[in-house]
């Protein structure tokens, strides 16, 4: 049985706000083309632009917080997995998206690792900071984005429900494993020493693959 199908009840009435949406951008787009023959150098058309493109904003804004509270309520893993995606891949291809996402899948079912997706991706040392909370040593972790020491929150709207799409996609185990089963990964210009005892599979954008 498929998981929870997120995107398709992300919102009910997803057609009435990419109606919004369209009318807005239209809207900014007509005004910002009648700001170009008006007589002063900052007109009101500028104004009303502004005050349409901050309205735009704030919709994305509130979609995207919807649905990863949306998603959140209903898969963790789902969430666990996209973040792992966007952090690690988020600016490739659809191709590197999913062939991380395919490893840190087939981690979970290889004996080497923990079961879970979550506990897959956050793989760490840790240790007791001053408020007595467990976090990850620097450079210590699976994944690097998870112990870089910056904020673990995505910001960029579109490559986040791109992520959440991939996620969800690889699992209800419906894509092909491009990956060929494997278990690490390293981006194409460092040279980790551990990949010297690895089988080398594949290089897919800029991660070459082992296992």
């Amino acid at each position: 049985m498929q998981r929870h199908r997120i995107l398709n009840i992300k919102y009910k009435n997803r057609k009435e706000n990419m109606l919004k949406n369209n009318l807005l951008k239209f809207k900014i787009i007509c005004l910002l083309l009648l700001s170009l023959f008006s007589t002063s150098s900052f007109s009101q058309w500028d104004l009303v632009a502004q005050d349409l493109i901050t309205e735009w904003d704030s919709q994305v804004s509130e979609e995207l917080l919807d649905y990863s509270l949306i998603a959140a309520e209903f898969d963790e893993e789902l969430v666990c997995m996209a973040k792992n995606i966007y952090f690690e891949a988020g600016n490739q291809p659809l191709s590197g998206k999913i062939a991380v996402g395919l490893v840190t899948l087939n981690r979970t079912m290889s004996g080497q690792f923990p079961n879970t997706i979550c506990d897959v991706i956050y793989q760490a040392e840790y240790y007791k900071n001053y408020r007595g909370v467990d976090v990850p040593l620097r450079n210590q972790c699976q994944f690097s984005w998870f112990c870089d020491g910056k904020a673990d929150n995505p910001t960029d709207s579109y490559t986040w429900l791109q992520s959440l799409g991939v996620a969800e996609e690889i699992l209800d185990y419906s894509l092909i494993d491009i990956t060929e089963g494997a278990l690490w990964y390293h981006a194409d210009y460092v040279n980790p020493n551990w990949s010297n005892y690895l089988q080398r599979i594949v290089t897919i954008e800029n991660h070459i693959f082992y296992k």
